[in-house]
């Protein structure tokens, strides 16, 4: 049968990947019909996920007396948080790159002004 190991880290994995996940259900036809709107994708995509794995990560270095025997112990605790939050930096890096290149497909402008924007976030 499964180890109590596996079971807990798959449990993490799961936890980190459902936001992207869902967001997949969302997607549509228009979001893969052209270069720049895949790679628009991709890079929301990146953001979701990385800031998921980053929340998860987070989540694994709070140190609760028992909360690492699941793991094998406090050591594979802290690798899995570090396995995790390696992969959201490079997730969290790659998103607005992502962004820029789908830009792009609209105009140079367009890109220099998604990673250079001085506007804020719109929710």
């Amino acid at each position: 049968m499964y180890s109590t190991r596996t079971l807990s880290h798959t449990a993490i994995w799961i936890t980190a990947l459902l936001p992207g996940l869902v967001a997949l259900g969302f997607l549509s036809d228009a979001d893969f019909s052209s270069a720049s709107s895949c790679l628009n994708t991709l890079g929301r995509l990146a953001g979701i996920w990385g800031l998921a794995l980053l929340l998860v990560a987070t989540m694994l270095c709070c140190r609760v007396p028992g909360f690492d025997v699941p793991f094998g112990g406090l050591t594979k605790l802290w690798k899995l948080h570090h396995r995790l939050g390696s992969l959201a930096f490079i997730l969290l890096l790659a998103h607005p790159i992502l962004l820029a290149l789908g830009a792009a497909g609209i105009s140079l402008q367009a890109s220099a002004a998604t990673l250079l924007s001085t506007q804020s976030a719109i929710i």
